[in-house]
């Protein structure tokens, strides 16, 4: 799969009539006058280096797994499946519904599996992160459910 093709409009645009995934997880790196939760400000959907950064160095498990990718978060949120910070309950994405299909959800996974690669078939490793999802300091730990203010 193509991340622009396959993977981008599905997190930025409505899918079902859902609620576009950037539209909470985005690089609000300067959008220091709106409280954000950490795991919408540490999350930046709009973005192939926002995906790639993920939730790496966050209180979250990382965003796409490239060795499990059926573990990834990303598809565990999706699914609503258990995650490794939050046994208690799910966090189906996006926030409320409605939810992607199966067959969306394979498409991303697929697209982790053939190694997330980026727009123009950059490798992973490649991907300068240096910008996407900071979490802002100072802002107390979110819930993962979207439902910040």
């Amino acid at each position: 799969p193509d991340f622009n093709r396959d993977v981008l409009p599905l997190l930025t645009e409505s899918v079902n009539g859902s609620t576009p995934c950037k539209l909470c997880h985005y690089n609000n790196n300067d959008a220091t006058s709106k409280e954000r939760s950490h795991s919408q400000a540490c999350m930046d959907l709009s973005s192939w280096e926002g995906v790639i950064s993920g939730a790496a160095g966050t209180e979250h498990e990382s965003l796409i797994d490239l060795d499990n990718p059926p573990e990834s978060l990303i598809l565990k949120r999706l699914r609503g499946q258990k995650t490794e910070e939050d046994t208690e309950r799910d966090h189906r994405m996006p926030y409320g519904g409605p939810y992607f299909t199966e067959y969306e959800i394979q498409k991303i996974e697929r697209w982790i599996a053939d190694v997330a690669k980026g727009p123009n078939g950059e490798d992973p490793g490649e991907a300068d992160t240096s910008g996407a999802g900071v979490c802002p300091e100072g802002n107390s730990s979110g819930s993962g459910s979207g439902s910040g203010n």
